[in-house]
C-alpha cells in the first residue's frame, strides 16, 4: 500500500455511465488507493442505483458532502499532497456550470477550485457534452404492465417502504428511499418494475457549451469515456 499513489474520485449526482465508473475503480484499485467523495446527489444516485455496498468495498475511503459542512475541510489534503490527481466523474451538468464559472460552493467544487490551486491535475468526464447521451435509468414502474394489484406484492416486498401507493391508486417508488435491491423486481407478478433501461437524452445546449469550456481552464482534462482516462 505504501508503494500506491492515492486518487480522489468525486462522484456528482449523475446515473451516466456510474456503473462503468465502479467498474473502473475496481480495475485501478491494485495501482491506485482511491478515496471516493460523494456529493448530497452523488450519494443519493449511487444508492438508487444498487451500487452503494460495492463501491464503499472498492474505495480506501468515503467522503460524503454531508458530513463536510460549509468549509469542506478535506481539501486541506490537497495542499499537504496526498492525492497525485482529482477524477470528478461522472461530473453532472450542474457541477461542470459551476467549475466553469469559478463557483466554489459544494463539496466537489471546492476539491476542484483548491486542486487547482494546488497544481494538481483534474480529469473530468462531464455527463452532457455530447446533443445525445444514452443512459440507464434506475427501478421505475412501467404502468402499461401494472394491473393494480388489490394487494402489491412489490410494496410488501420493499423492506425500505419505498413504494407505495399514490393519490390515484397506482404504486409510486420512491427513489430516495430504494437501495436499488432489486427485490421487488421478482415480487411484482405482473413483471411492471422495471430497471436500467436505456434512455436518450436530448442535453441541452447551454450544458453542452459549459463543457466544452472546461477543457480550456488551465489544469483540467476532459475524457469522454474511460478508453481515454489517462491516470499513469
Amino acid at each position: 500500500m505504501k508503494n500506491k499513489k492515492s486518487i480522489l474520485w468525486c462522484i456528482t449526482g449523475s446515473g451516466y455511465l456510474l456503473k462503468e465508473t465502479i467498474d473502473t475503480i475496481n480495475k485501478i484499485r491494485n495501482s491506485f488507493l482511491v478515496t471516493v467523495a460523494l456529493s448530497n446527489a452523488g450519494e443519493e444516485v449511487v444508492r438508487m442505483y444498487g451500487l452503494e455496498s460495492r463501491l464503499f468495498s472498492l474505495s480506501h475511503e468515503i467522503i460524503f458532502e454531508r458530513e463536510q459542512g460549509f468549509s469542506s475541510p478535506i481539501v486541506g489534503r490537497l495542499y499537504r499532497g496526498e492525492y497525485s490527481k482529482v477524477v470528478v466523474a461522472p461530473c453532472s451538468a450542474n457541477t461542470t456550470a459551476k467549475i466553469v464559472y469559478g463557483i466554489a460552493d459544494s463539496l466537489i467544487t471546492n476539491i476542484v477550485a483548491q486542486s487547482l490551486k494546488a497544481g494538481i491535475d483534474v480529469l473530468v468526464l462531464p455527463t452532457d457534452i455530447k446533443p445525445k447521451v444514452k443512459t440507464k435509468v434506475p427501478i421505475f414502474i412501467n404502468y402499461e404492465k401494472c394491473q393494480g394489484c388489490e394487494t402489491c406484492s412489490a410494496i410488501e416486498a420493499c423492506s425500505k417502504n419505498a413504494i407505495y401507493i399514490g393519490i390515484q391508486g397506482k404504486p409510486r417508488i420512491n427513489l430516495l428511499k430504494c437501495d436499488g435491491c432489486k427485490l421487488c423486481l421478482t415480487r411484482c407478478k405482473a413483471k411492471a418494475i422495471e430497471f436500467g433501461k436505456v434512455v436518450e437524452i436530448n442535453t441541452r445546449e447551454i450544458d453542452r457549451e459549459n463543457a466544452s469550456k472546461l477543457a480550456k481552464i488551465k489544469g483540467i482534462k476532459v475524457f469522454l469515456d474511460y478508453e481515454e482516462l489517462e491516470l499513469f
